[in-house]
């Protein structure tokens, strides 16, 4: 049963807002992805040629939250390494953008990840490796992720009870250069396994398959103004066996796909960067809540009709940046399941056949700051209190940011 109500919650919450991954410039931009950032380089890993001799530290609201970015190189070969990307273990085969802020991830699209059966530990550390190198006039770029997390109890003279969790993350992209066009494409592809078993006995298994494809092009308008245009394919497939007693092997499965397309205008004026562009997109998704349950199978539709990003950085001064973004997206998720049968291990009872239908819509905004002194700045994403209360001395919170990040180049 807790099998079949964890991938229900997961099927339900497929378009669920998920919280900043990232930290500093693009968090302070709203999420808009057509204003180029290092960030870029965790979807297309052949920008590590564009942002190479880097260091980056992102602060999140703990000691335990962030991630650190190392990329260092000569001519045509770069490298770099990341630690605490947790993004290699969330989504995957999420494309490039729908709901969130961040570039490269969708929200609930394969949210939970592996935790089907039980609560599996979570990778403390995921340790990125990034490789660019130039092909012609073309760069190459690789991306490769690893996490394991796991836990291990035996009591004295008693059976073990442990659980665990390993993610491989794979992805590549090409830079396409040109005056006119120019642009990036990127792929990605992620597996994840999960296991525990409870007093020596197996308890059950996860396995999850994504694939993302990816793209951003800007066509040159003007000489102050481009057009962004956006693509992004995310396909992924989950499994989940739960093998305690009783259970008899029984198996619950999700498979989701979603592709998403948009386009909007950036403009270059002076010490100002606007962008603004809409997206369209839909999801498919299907699952069985269980292989021995009858009549239980479910699908959803959902459609983003439309979605609109608007975001601006201005310099303020020679060593100040002020930045902000707003999003809107109107989206409709339609949600379908058999009547299950009452007497199975996982059946609905008298569940409506056409169980919800919903339309609605969401908004969001942020905004920051970025100081830059010779080869160091410093950015931060204003906490949305702050911004509007003040701190503590004229009543707000005091939380200045919620996210922020220091980076040198040389």
């Amino acid at each position: 049963m807790r099998l079949t109500k964890t991938i229900s919650i997961a099927a339900l919450s497929t378009l669920a807002l998920a919280g900043p991954a990232m930290a500093d410039r693009r968090t302070g931009l709203g999420g808009n992805i057509l204003i180029e950032d290092r960030d870029d380089m965790f979807v297309f890993p052949q920008l590590v040629l564009k942002y190479k001799n880097l260091v980056g530290m992102d602060y999140a609201g703990s000691k335990g939250a962030g991630n650190g970015v190392l990329t260092f190189g000569q001519g045509k070969t770069a490298f770099g390494i990341i630690v605490n990307r947790t993004d290699a273990s969330q989504p995957i085969g999420a494309g490039m953008y729908s709901l969130d802020y961040e570039l490269g991830q969708n929200g609930g699209m394969s949210n939970p990840l592996l935790q089907a059966n039980g609560s599996y530990t979570n990778p403390a550390t995921i340790v990125d490796f990034l490789f660019g190198t130039k092909m012609g006039n073309k760069n190459l770029g690789f991306r490769v992720a690893l996490g394991h997390g796991g836990s291990s109890n035996t009591p004295d003279g008693g059976d073990p009870t442990t659980d665990g969790t390993t993610v491989i993350r794979a992805g590549g992209g090409l830079t396409i250069p040109g005056l006119s066009l120019r642009g990036d494409l990127g792929f990605d592809l992620g597996l994840a396994f999960g296991s525990d078993q409870d007093g020596g006995e197996a308890n059950g298994s996860d396995l999850a398959f994504g694939l993302g494809v990816n793209a951003r092009f800007f066509k040159k308008m003007t000489d102050s103004m481009d057009m962004g245009i956006i693509g992004s394919l995310g396909f992924g497939m989950r499994s989940s066996t739960n093998t305690s007693d009783g259970a008899d092997n029984d198996t619950a499965s999700l498979t989701n796909f979603n592709l998403l397309g948009g386009f909007g205008p950036v403009y270059h004026a002076g010490n100002t960067t606007v962008a603004g562009y809409g997206i369209v997109g839909f999801q498919l998704e299907s699952g069985d809540p269980s292989s021995e349950g009858e009549d239980d199978a479910f699908s959803g539709f959902g459609l983003w009709l439309p979605g609109f990003r608007i975001a601006f950085e201005h310099e303020v001064l020679e060593w100040l940046y002020f930045r902000s973004g707003m999003e809107y997206t109107w989206r409709l998720y339609s949600y379908s399941q058999e009547v299950g049968n009452s007497s199975s291990t996982a059946g609905r009872g008298s569940v409506n056949a056409f169980a919800a239908e919903t339309g609605d819509g969401t908004f969001g905004w942020n905004a920051g700051l970025g100081i830059k002194v010779g080869n160091f700045r410093f950015d931060g994403a204003f906490s949305h209190s702050y911004l509007t209360a003040g701190p503590d001395m004229i009543g707000g919170d005091g939380d200045i940011f919620m996210q922020s990040s220091a980076t040198y180049t040389w």
